[in-house]
């Protein structure tokens, strides 16, 4: 959607930035954690239709109040469950006040890693 905002340079910890359609993915997506924040709709119904499945990902964050994530359920045609509950967080991330990127960022890293060690709230 804006490849040009998924530079390395931005994110020089992540091992992995896809800059393609969810469509052209020819494989599972080897990682255990995913954040969708296209700030497409269309798009992000795409990629989560896509990577819903891959096993190893345990945790889908999707940028946005509970109303977008389940529009975007919605247009992906994934029905709520307990198992979708478990590993798909929107909004992402935990009510650490702030509205700043670095606070959503924190707030994310800190829930992912709680989903990742299989901690609970």
């Amino acid at each position: 959607h804006r490849p040009a905002y998924a530079r390395q340079a931005d994110f020089p910890l992540v091992e992995n930035i896809i800059r393609q359609r969810p469509e052209s993915l020819d494989h599972d997506v080897d990682a255990d954690a995913a954040i969708l924040m296209t700030h497409n709709l269309e798009l992000d119904a795409n990629w989560l239709k896509r990577i819903q499945d891959c096993q190893s990902l345990r945790y889908i964050g999707l940028l946005g109040p509970v109303d977008r994530k389940l529009e975007v359920m919605e247009l992906a045609g994934i029905e709520s469950s307990p198992e979708i509950e478990e590993f798909l967080h929107g909004p992402m991330g935990f009510d650490i006040g702030g509205d700043i990127p670095e606070s959503v960022a924190l707030s994310t890293l800190a829930e992912c890693h709680q989903v990742l060690f299989r901690r609970r709230r």
